[in-house]
């Protein structure tokens, strides 16, 4: 958004859904970006609304994840989240696997709740790898790390053999499953989700909501073409069910 009324009417809306969160006690937490509450217009409007959010969330027992936008936000992102964390700590962030400056802004944050994301935007090889290859390496190494850690380690990826090789890892180093959770997209490998969950799993699925979502939708699919293949996969399999039904 680039005015404060949208900022503010954002945030607005944001709290609104806490609010609704509380009142039905469901097993939900909300995840943001910070240009939606003003990260484009002024830093400090967007850590007010931040932690106007935080505050509200805080009182309801409720987690806010921060997410991680393209390259050019990400600074100033860092120093809101370490500005709010000297105030609130009902909040966690996000890890782009495919950039370079990954493991250390996981080694210096290693404290907090983490969600580790391959990264959704193409940014050029000066601060991202450029291979799938490598960004897996990376994603493999950054959630090892963070288990490691023993703090709450959100591993978020549709990628069937990364999930796979991390549930070898898991299982050989006997991390508590209350400690960790996967979590996908609605709509998204759905028949994974419910494997996943049947065998004991946390599964968080990842839904936009609000107006704009068709946007929020298309934007994804540009940022990373890739994606198409998922939605293609998911429909052709779900045609083939029908047929066989």
């Amino acid at each position: 958004v680039y005015s404060e009324a949208e900022a503010y009417n954002a945030t607005y809306r944001i709290i609104k859904v806490i609010e609704r969160i509380n009142e039905q006690n469901l097993n939900a937490h909300i995840s943001l970006k910070l240009t939606q509450i003003g990260l484009d217009i002024n830093s400090e409007i967007c850590k007010q609304n931040l932690m106007h959010i935080l505050a509200k969330a805080n009182e309801a027992h409720i987690f806010i994840n921060i997410d991680m936008e393209d390259y050019g936000h990400i600074q100033s992102s860092w120093q809101i989240i370490d500005d709010c964390e000297q105030v609130f700590n009902n909040f966690g962030t996000v890890i782009q696997a495919s950039l370079l400056r990954a493991k250390k802004d996981q080694r210096e944050h290693k404290h907090f709740r983490l969600r580790i994301v391959k990264g959704a935007y193409k940014e050029n090889e000066k601060v991202a790898y450029q291979t799938s290859k490598e960004i897996d390496i990376n994603y493999l190494e950054l959630c090892k790390s963070h288990l490691q850690e023993g703090k709450f380690t959100s591993i978020a990826t549709h990628d069937y053999e990364l999930i796979t090789k991390l549930i070898r890892y898991i299982e050989r180093n006997g991390n508590s499953k209350s400690n960790f959770e996967f979590q996908m997209l609605y709509g998204f490998r759905t028949n994974l989700q419910q494997q996943l969950a049947q065998q004991g799993y946390q599964v968080c699925v990842y839904m936009p909501y609000g107006k704009d979502w068709y946007g929020y939708f298309m934007r994804r699919l540009a940022e990373r073409p890739q994606n198409i293949n998922l939605i293609i996969k998911q429909s052709l399999s779900k045609f083939w069910l029908k047929g066989r039904l």
